[in-house]
């Protein structure tokens, strides 16, 4: 994927997650946390991950590698880490609905229940990201972790 296609297309996932018309209730306990996708050049394109797996499926490296990860109520001091090492924050969106039952445009009248945060893992070929929110409501910390390969 080039870097300007990947750019585009994470463009294009956050536009869509960024509907300022949604709803936003009080701000629910977190109650899951998940990497939701894989982006990179040397794989051209988001490889989606299901939820619970341990690491990509495909290689994944190249001039860009991005994590996409998915987060159901509120966090706070959200911290993504790969091989250890912090790594930037580049995007964040809404995220409408249920874990097994999500939309990543929020429209008119819904209720905000999650957002979808994507951190900027380039410089990187492989190894394990690792992420970390704690609720913004009590309820402990919350982690999800990929190998990316």
């Amino acid at each position: 994927m080039s870097n300007k296609k990947l750019s585009l297309v994470a463009s294009l996932v956050l536009a869509a997650l960024a509907s300022t018309s949604a709803h936003a209730d009080p701000a629910p306990n977190l109650s899951s946390v998940r990497v939701f996708a894989v982006g990179s050049t040397l794989y051209d394109d988001w490889e989606y991950i299901s939820p619970g797996a341990y690491s990509t499926s495909y290689d994944h490296g190249g001039q860009i590698l991005q994590v996409a990860v998915l987060e159901f109520g509120y966090g706070l001091t959200r911290i993504g880490k790969m091989n250890g090492s912090t790594v930037p924050k580049i995007e964040s969106g809404t995220v409408c609905g249920t874990p097994s039952n999500f939309t990543l445009e929020c429209s008119a009248g819904q209720t905000v229940t999650g957002f979808m945060h994507v951190y900027d893992l380039s410089g990187y070929q492989n190894g394990t990201f690792t992420y970390e929110t704690i609720s913004i409501n009590g309820g402990g910390t919350f982690y999800a972790q990929i190998y990316i390969q």
